[in-house]
């Protein structure tokens, strides 16, 4: 996998987040999404159910797309089907394991369980996840 830095045509951070249908308002307008986010590329991908990312999606986007990924489930006792949300959470950790694995900090990888939100708050959770990122790249600079 490259460890190259990901980063938009401006410079910004690159994060891809995927969120399930039921976990935003249903007023909420997605679309115009990156241009709430300064300094931030934020790239929003609509699920059915959290449970349909796969693992190889999550490398493959790490590998060339951008820094980091954050998925949005619905919360584990409020998913429509039933075992969507815990599906999502064991397929990121397993996904975390194989990073550590190849020695790329799991952390690109985040899950978040929320409902109702708008399209600020997806950013704010992209924004989270960048600097997650920027912390370790930080820390790997430094080593």
């Amino acid at each position: 996998m490259a460890r190259r830095k990901q980063e938009s045509d401006g410079g910004d951070t690159r994060i891809v987040v995927f969120y399930c249908q039921h976990t935003v308002s249903d007023l909420t307008r997605i679309d115009p999404i990156t241009d709430r986010a300064e300094g931030l590329y934020v790239k929003p991908v609509m699920l059915t159910c959290s449970s349909k990312i796969q693992v190889s999606h999550l490398l493959a986007i790490l590998d060339g797309q951008a820094e980091g990924v954050e998925v949005v489930a619905c919360p584990k006792r409020g998913c429509r089907f039933l075992t969507g949300s815990t599906m999502a959470e064991k397929r990121i950790i397993h996904a975390r394991g194989l990073l550590e694995e190849i020695g790329v900090s799991g952390e690109r990888l985040g899950i978040s369980w929320k409902s109702g939100l708008s399209a600020d708050a997806l950013v704010h959770l992209a924004r989270l996840r960048a600097r997650a990122i920027q912390e370790l790249d930080g820390k790997e600079g430094n080593a």
